[in-house]
């Protein structure tokens, strides 16, 4: 097996990015320039192997499209698009080329899904694992906008999730579509009033929203959209984590728009409601209370 040199693999990997005219200085001087918004969102995520995939049994390329989509997924969610990212890799003395090759290719083709840029990075070895850490800006989707974020819920609000949840586990985690479409499209309806991506579980994403938005809030287990039900439970639904699906809040306007117009093929689904937070986070079930919703999502 021949030996990764850094210098040969940052020469490859500048041929296959391409050219942004928002990028006033590419890869090659110590930073990128760029051309900014007056509101850039800016986020970062780091992959390993052994925790967030396994280099021996999942395909490169799903690894690479994986480490770009969980930025994605982040940005989206702040209502926002991606624009611009770097990339580090810490990589094994045995890695070969070939496979290190496979994940960037990943990385390109989920960069391209997304209209997004890769302008840098960093290379350097590392003494076990392989770890991937993508940093990524974005640029506001609707002009003279505020980003969504956690904090805007109000009392009345309908709370929805977008597609189905529970089971990620079994390759949904890799190979997902950050849902980047479905947030322009519902930005088109009208701006809802918090957002955020479920990365580590909708019990734990609920709790953020609730506790930056000083509310309460009422599940309906019957409405939460189950992944195959033939294999997963309620409880997958609720606390597995990397779902990479989106829980957001919308208030009575943009609710009714939602029942009437919403076109694209991934649902939106109604799944409670927030109300004051003094009735705290509680889970229902044909509108009869079962017990408090407890945060037993995934923690690092």
């Amino acid at each position: 097996m021949n030996p990764i040199s850094e210098f040969n693999f940052i020469s490859w990997a500048q041929k296959q990015i391409g050219d942004d005219p928002s990028v006033l200085l590419p890869s090659g001087d110590d930073t990128a320039i760029l051309k900014t918004t007056n509101k850039t969102a800016f986020t970062t995520d780091a992959l390993v192997d052994q925790v967030h995939f396994d280099l021996q049994t999942q395909r490169p390329s799903d690894i690479g499209q994986k480490a770009i989509n969980v930025n994605v997924s982040d940005i989206a969610s702040m209502g926002m698009q991606p624009s611009h990212c770097v990339i580090t890799f810490c990589v094994p003395h045995n890695l070969s080329q070939q496979k290190l090759k496979a994940i960037f290719n990943g990385m390109i083709k989920a960069c391209r899904q997304s209209q997004l840029s890769i302008v840098g990075g960093d290379f350097t070895r590392s003494p076990k694992a392989l770890m991937i850490n993508v940093a990524m800006t974005g640029r506001l989707i609707k002009k003279n906008t505020q980003p969504l974020t956690r904090s805007g819920a109000k009392i009345g609000d309908s709370i929805f999730v977008t597609g189905s949840l529970g089971g990620s586990i079994t390759g949904k985690h890799l190979r997902f579509k950050p849902r980047l479409l479905e947030v322009k499209e519902l930005l088109k309806l009208g701006n809802p009033t918090s957002m955020i991506d479920i990365s580590d579980g909708l019990s734990s994403e609920l709790h953020h929203i609730c506790k930056q938005s000083k509310v309460g809030s009422k599940i309906f287990c019957e409405q939460i959209p189950i992944a195959n039900k033939n294999t997963n439970t309620l409880d997958n639904a609720l606390n597995d984590g990397e779902d990479f699906e989106l829980l957001f809040t919308a208030d009575a306007k943009l609710t009714k728009k939602i029942d009437n117009n919403w076109t694209l093929k991934t649902k939106l689904t109604k799944i409670g409601e927030i109300c004051h937070k003094s009735n705290g986070i509680k889970l229902f079930k044909h509108n009869q209370y079962l017990h408090k919703l407890p945060a037993k999502g995934w923690c690092h």
